[in-house]
């Protein structure tokens, strides 16, 4: 399954844009309470799987919610992609 980081323009002047997935432990995230790794995104990069833990103020069980929160500002949140880019912003 291919996913995107998003997260609104608002949060991203608080908190920079990351450079690297791993800068996302530092940031506050939205987690997915139904996601199997919930706080353990996982992405590939050049082949290889990496896990990075994030962590944050809201944990959510309703996926639509999950897709709310961040155009409030509340987080970054990792969303499943139809157009099958690997990441995005």
């Amino acid at each position: 399954m291919h996913v995107i980081v998003s997260a609104a323009q608002s949060l991203l002047a608080i908190h920079g844009t990351p450079k690297h997935l791993y800068n996302l432990r530092d940031m506050p995230c939205i987690i997915g309470v139904n996601l199997q790794e919930r706080s353990n995104w996982r992405f590939v990069e050049d082949s290889k799987t990496i896990s990075v833990p994030v962590n944050g103020p809201l944990r959510m069980n309703s996926p639509l919610a999950a897709r709310k929160a961040p155009v409030m500002g509340l987080g970054f949140v990792i969303l499943p992609s139809l157009s099958g880019s690997a990441v995005g912003g």
